[in-house]
């Protein structure tokens, strides 16, 4: 008898789907900090015209760099990448364990 699970004889259509994967998570887990620091730096900027709210949205801004720079060593730009990578790291990590752990519950690895 023969006990050997079947297995892909090559690991070349894994690999093909474990890097989609994993370049996938990480250009999403990139892009959505970015886009939502970037996009509530936006969504500030209109009301530091307002009469009411400008002294509010002007200092919420100014923190907001200041967080920013911290982490990007004197450049919010540079803190905005940095905070960016970071999750698309993390984001990576997170679909090769889960990669991982789908196909040893399938069987496959």
């Amino acid at each position: 008898m023969d006990f050997v699970r079947d297995r892909p004889r090559s690991p070349g259509p894994v690999l093909a789907e474990l890097l989609q994967s994993l370049v996938l998570a990480a250009s999403l887990g990139f892009l959505v900090p970015v886009l939502g620091l970037s996009l509530l730096l936006l969504a500030i900027h209109p009301w530091i015209y307002l009469p009411v709210l400008g002294q509010i949205a002007t200092a919420t801004a100014q923190q907001i760099l200041v967080v920013l720079a911290v982490f990007g060593n004197g450049y919010p730009v540079r803190g905005v990448l940095a905070i960016g990578l970071a999750c698309g790291f993390v984001c990576a990590l997170f679909d090769a364990f889960v990669f991982y752990q789908y196909r040893n519950l399938r069987g496959q690895g």
